[in-house]
């Protein structure tokens, strides 16, 4: 427990109200930036030294302000404590486009695998003329040489594949 100094009573009991209704907001904002549990109750007994010289600015009847106020200094503290730590670097723009390049390439790969994976449920018909069409890149008259049936008919089977893609894949929210 924190051990600090009032000059009056009230003061003291306005503390303890804050300490015993905001500390797990406290340490829940912390965590989010901090894993190490000893370096996160040091930065926890920190930011309540700051909240108590603050207790002049914290009106009580106002809960959701003085929420606000306990997780804003929290955040400002924690955040202020890594940059001295060298935990957050300051990323350059160049490399926050890439990191989104990334980031981006990723959630398409994963789309893909899923498409996919859909498509191989799909009945054997819809199946080939989407592989042919899509994955191997063939054009309409050539899957439609290859199957040995219209072109027209490659259309056909091409659209109702995607209905039945779109259908599957919404279902599952994806």
């Amino acid at each position: 427990m924190l051990i600090l100094i009032f000059d009056t009573e009230q003061e003291k009991c306005k503390f303890e109200l804050i300490y015993e209704k905001y500390k797990k907001y406290v340490m829940y904002t912390i965590k989010r930036f901090i894993c190490d549990d000893f370096l996160a109750e040091d930065l926890f007994h920190d930011v309540f030294i700051v909240i108590a010289n603050h207790l002049d600015n914290i009106n009580m009847e106002q809960e959701k302000e003085t929420k606000n106020f306990i997780i804003t200094i929290t955040r400002h503290y924690t955040i202020n404590h890594l940059k001295k730590q060298n935990h957050i670097k300051e990323v350059s723009l160049e490399e926050q486009v890439q990191e989104k390049d990334i980031l981006d390439e990723i959630v398409v790969k994963e789309a893909m695998e899923k498409l996919k994976q859909q498509i191989h449920m799909l009945d054997e018909k819809y199946k080939t003329v989407l592989e042919l069409k899509y994955i191997i890149g063939f054009t309409d008259n050539e899957i439609a040489e290859l199957l040995g049936i219209t072109k027209k008919n490659v259309q056909i089977r091409l659209y109702r594949a995607k209905n039945l893609l779109r259908s599957k894949l919404g279902e599952k929210d994806v």
